[in-house]
């Protein structure tokens, strides 16, 4: 809604929670920004325990054993960030049922 002065009240709803990555304040009269979605951590977890690895991806990960034998160097921190990534396209899969029409004059 524009008030007398020009202004307008808006009122916004977020239905993720996000991080500020960058701010851009040039070319509007008004600051817009990049956003990081941040999931629910059991949303990521229950992707993480079903993520499988592409071929390319394990090979990024094989190693040999000082006795030989090969195996698989899976990092905690890059498993997690992997399954963060893939999750995010899923959560808002959800959106139509997670929020209320709000009107301005509430």
């Amino acid at each position: 809604r524009q008030k007398a002065d020009g202004r307008l009240t808006l009122v916004v709803q977020a239905l993720e929670r996000f991080e500020v990555t960058r701010v851009e304040r040039s070319g509007f009269p008004y600051a817009t920004a990049d956003v990081a979605v941040l999931p629910d951590q059991e949303q990521v977890l229950e992707e993480a325990d079903t993520y499988t690895y592409d071929d390319y991806e394990l090979a990024q990960r094989r190693v040999v054993s000082d006795n030989g034998e090969e195996m698989y160097n899976f990092d905690g921190r890059k498993d997690y960030e992997l399954a963060r990534r893939r999750v995010v396209p899923k959560v808002f899969d959800h959106h139509p049922y997670e929020y209320r029409r709000v009107s301005i004059d509430e």
